[in-house]
């Protein structure tokens, strides 16, 4: 019989064991959710930072009738005009990422 087959037919043994020994413990100690012990809510998720604004935002340019657009992720678009019309960007328009940086469109 070699090692590996022996510690197979004595059950689990080393962190593995222990993780199921204390778990089995937990389960016949009665210990459940309801405890009394209540665990705290989880806070808000904001992938936003606050001091960006949430619609997009004209940021100047090279050129004072083509501003750039600040998007709520904080990135500016590379065009300051649309790539269709050749007109200045509509903010109410949502931006193509295009390899992580923004694309405004009219």
């Amino acid at each position: 019989m070699t090692l590996g087959k022996s510690r197979r037919a004595a059950g689990m043994t080393g962190l593995a064991g222990l993780a199921l020994a204390s778990a089995l413990g937990a389960i016949a100690g009665g210990a459940t959710a309801d405890d009394g012990m209540m665990m705290a809510p989880m806070p808000e998720r904001s992938f936003l930072r606050p001091e960006l604004p949430v619609e997009p935002v004209y940021v100047p340019g090279t050129d004072e009738k083509f501003p750039r657009l600040r998007y709520a992720d904080g990135q500016i678009s590379l065009n300051d005009r649309c790539p269709v019309r050749h007109v200045k960007l509509n903010p109410k328009m949502a931006p193509v990422y295009v390899n992580g940086k923004p694309i405004g469109f009219c």
